[in-house]
């Protein structure tokens, strides 16, 4: 902001009157005088003292004259036979931010003049605090919502004023600290705005503790904030958005769909229901709404493939049309248009497979006699290397994924034991996480994020209520039920972890869980 520099002129004078009064000749001008040449009343001081001296040994006529209406003076006129004090005040109200001077002039008879200069400085005012128009506390919408406090808060606030008329910017602060310190978005102030808004792009992390604040600034470093407001986010999992649906109309319902991501896009491949198939392929940015991109015809067609992207394409891998299975690998840029890249003849005899990418590879597992396992990989989903054939049996509802840089399998066994959790840093070692697996794995899907295992749905039939349920496991052995109803039946479905959420399908409705 500008700066100011006012210079004013105080004049003294004395005059011969009286009879007590000395006469101007007889004036000595030496012997008059003021205690100092400088006031600094600085920012903080309003009132300052000086003397003036008068060694004459008579009575003296003196004033006092200035030019700026901020510096006053308890008197500015008398008559003194010895000292005196003189008392200078500063007014600063309605002065704008600034250094500025003033020079007070003493005038003694004679033409005897002294000049005192007073220096005043005007501190910038902080803008006015901003006042939020939502709080946590009160469960105002931006906030909390029908599943509990979101993990992308909306922040609204009242405009700042500034006295100084500085422009005003708006800094977000939110952190896990009881004073935020950690800044996430500067908003600038524009005309005419009385209020202002802002959603947070990030999301915060699930089951957490935050604490928010909004500070107005200017930019001569005024600064002022809003109340801290406190909020705990909702724990993972405990509430789900349904945000759209299948909404073709003949891939809508089927089973034995499969889903993944690709290329920054959801890809969805419809299975049939009764005895059509109908292999649609589906893609859709964000869940909600779906366009068709191709089908799959003639001997393309199957059921109960994987669905896996790897290297910038699409690869189905196996599956079966009724009663015969395939041994077959499709690869597509697009989902449009597919083409036959590989033949694993035993894939045909495999009564169970699943296939993962793991360390730049895909990696596909199957077994044909229930006691045992195959495990190959592949670097360009073309030519196949045998790795192992050493490890737990794969069974229709094994789940294979990879979890904290280690492949799992959750659901297998060894022999005919189909409970058992699994995992191997190789594929070729194997350690037993768990003999005991009972919370359902008919129908589940299983995914890591945020660096826990997630069991969704599953069971033995649509009565069984593990189909509503969700769990969840730090290290795979001990299960934790995360919410008694997810909201949605989820037997068979599909599931993915998509723009850091988790993306559900149960044939019909497309779910996200935040």
């Amino acid at each position: 902001m500008r700066k100011a520099l006012l210079a004013g002129i105080l004049i003294i004078s004395l005059s011969a009157c009286e009879k007590e009064v000395v006469k101007m000749e007889e004036l000595n001008g030496d012997k008059l005088g003021v205690s100092t040449q400088l006031l600094e009343f600085g920012d903080k001081k309003d009132e300052l003292s000086f003397r003036l001296k008068n060694k004459t040994g008579k009575n003296v006529k003196w004033e006092i004259k200035n030019s700026n209406s901020w510096l006053s003076f308890q008197k500015r006129t008398g008559v003194m036979d010895s000292a005196i004090t003189v008392k200078a005040k500063v007014n600063r109200k309605g002065v704008l931010r600034g250094t500025y001077q003033d020079y007070i002039i003493v005038s003694f008879p004679n033409n005897v003049n002294r000049v005192v200069r007073a220096d005043m400085n005007v501190a910038n005012i902080s803008p006015t605090a901003p006042i939020l128009l939502n709080s946590p506390n009160n469960g105002n919408p931006g906030f909390k919502n029908e599943y509990g406090f979101v993990r992308n808060p909306t922040f609204k606030w009242k405009a700042s004023s500034d006295a100084d008329r500085d422009s005003i910017s708006y800094g977000v602060y939110i952190d896990k600290e009881e004073n935020p310190k950690t800044l996430i978005k500067t908003i600038r102030e524009r005309d005419h705005l009385k209020e202002y808004s802002f959603k947070t792009e990030d999301k915060l992390e699930y089951g957490t503790k935050y604490f928010a604040k909004i500070v107005a600034k200017d930019k001569y470093g005024g600064a002022t904030s809003s109340e801290v407001v406190g909020f705990k986010t909702a724990e993972a999992g405990k509430f789900w958005h349904r945000i759209g649906e299948i909404n073709h109309p003949l891939a809508k319902g089927n089973s034995d769909n499969r889903m993944t991501v690709h290329n920054g896009q959801l890809y969805y491949l419809s299975g049939g229901t009764g005895a059509t198939v109908y292999n649609y392929v589906l893609r859709s940015g964000d869940g909600k709404s779906w366009n068709q991109v191709g089908k799959l015809n003639g001997g393309q067609r199957r059921l109960g493939s994987e669905m896996i992207s790897f290297k910038g394409k699409l690869f189905l891998i196996g599956g079966r049309i009724y009663s015969s299975r395939k041994s077959d690998i499709l690869s597509s840029t697009d989902g449009g248009n597919w083409e036959s890249v590989a033949q694993i003849p035993e894939l045909a005899k495999a009564k169970s497979f699943r296939c993962v990418v793991f360390k730049n590879k895909i990696w596909l597992f199957y077994s044909i006699d229930r006691r045992g396992v195959k495990i190959l990989n592949s670097e360009n989903g073309t030519d196949w290397k045998p790795v192992s054939d050493k490890g737990p049996t794969i069974y229709r509802d094994t789940e294979l994924l990879i979890h904290n840089e280690n492949l799992w399998l959750l659901g297998a066994g060894t022999f005919e034991r189909k409970s058992g959790i699994f995992s191997s840093p190789d594929g070729k070692t194997w350690t037993h996480k768990a003999k005991k697996y009972t919370i359902g794995e008919t129908g589940m899907r299983a995914i890591s994020y945020k660096g826990k295992l997630w069991k969704i749905g599953g069971g033995l039939d649509r009565l069984n209520q593990l189909g509503r349920k969700l769990h969840v496991s730090e290290n795979g052995i001990d299960w934790v039920e995360r919410n008694e109803d997810m909201g949605f039946y989820f037997n068979g479905g599909e599931a993915v972890v998509f723009k850091k959420s988790i993306f559900a399908v149960d044939r019909v409705n497309v779910w996200r869980m935040d």
